[in-house]
């Protein structure tokens, strides 16, 4: 299944926050939900990598109260020039697609069992009809 780089992160976070909730009781669901967060963790890490080292690339390094480099990186709010470029870098990393093998969610398993209109949409590319 090819899935844009945004909708694999909107997928994972969804499945992350469902699991996460101790009022969503269905523990089959969730099974299959970690199935596809475990399939989703590569390109989420690789996503996170170029993230950090965009803000690196384009940032400053963050200092202690010491002055000391803390290792981290950020993008001063008042560069409005390197915001544009990281949000540019961003944006076109989002729109890439990626190839993922992930089995689908038939509709009756995923309707019906708390989950918010705003979630549904967010897995909606992995929703099926029966």
């Amino acid at each position: 299944m090819k899935l844009k780089m945004y909708n694999i992160i909107n997928i994972y976070t969804t499945i992350k926050t469902l699991i996460e909730n101790e009022n969503f009781n269905d523990s089959i669901l969730k099974f299959k939900m970690l199935g596809i967060l475990k399939s989703l963790e590569s390109p989420i890490s690789n996503y996170q990598t170029i993230q950090y080292d965009t803000i690196k690339e384009l940032g400053i390094p963050i200092l202690n109260d010491n002055g000391k480099e803390t290792g981290n990186y950020t993008i001063p709010p008042d560069n409005k020039e390197t915001i544009e470029k990281y949000i540019q870098t961003m944006n076109q990393l989002g729109e890439t697609e990626i190839d993922i093998p992930l089995d689908k969610f038939k509709a009756s398993v995923i309707f019906n069992k708390g989950i918010t209109a705003e979630q549904l949409i967010h897995l909606y590319p992995i929703i099926e009809e029966d």
